[in-house]
């Protein structure tokens, strides 16, 4: 009896270990995916997934302390501190043109907008990056046949401390 003890305490220990590892190999790939869409350095303590309790038709993601840092030109320093990103989505509608999302949950802590030497503002050369993706005159007309809608029942936005500065 002790030994099937120990042998079913060794399967928990790989186990455990194993789940650590794959949660954190989760967490660069969505990392590496926010930083490839960006073009920025991000970092994110935790992601989580799970089908609701009760309900098998929506789906959530949590993204735990999400920190994107400032484009180049800028101090290498935190640009948007977020200690949670979360989505609940029905998943079908992934694979439909309307993406029907039941609540998203977006708080930001702290966002550093900052003004260079050169005049320009944090926040503008990442839209101005965005868009510059958007309009790519390689793919614009196949993309915009495949553009899919956004639906947003609920959106819940929780903004802490905006700090601006000159450089």
């Amino acid at each position: 009896m002790k030994i099937c003890l120990k042998i079913i305490f060794v399967f928990i220990l790989i186990a455990a270990a194993g789940l650590y590892a794959a949660s954190r190999h989760v967490e660069r790939i969505v990392e590496k995916a926010i930083a490839k869409e960006t073009g920025l350095k991000v970092t994110i303590e935790k992601v989580g997934f799970s089908v609701l309790p009760g309900s098998l038709d929506r789906i959530s993601f949590e993204i735990k302390n999400l920190v994107v840092f400032n484009p180049p030109g800028f101090p290498d320093m935190a640009f948007l501190s977020f200690p949670s990103v979360a989505v609940e989505v029905y998943p079908w509608t992934l694979f439909e043109d309307t993406i029907r999302f039941r609540e998203i949950r977006i708080s930001l802590a702290d966002a550093s907008l900052m003004k260079n030497p050169a005049g320009k503002i944090n926040a503008v050369v990442l839209g101005e990056s965005f868009s510059a993706k958007d309009v790519e005159p390689s793919a614009a007309g196949a993309a915009s046949s495949r553009q899919k809608k956004i639906h947003i029942e609920r959106l819940l936005l929780s903004i802490g401390t905006i700090r601006y500065m000159d450089l």
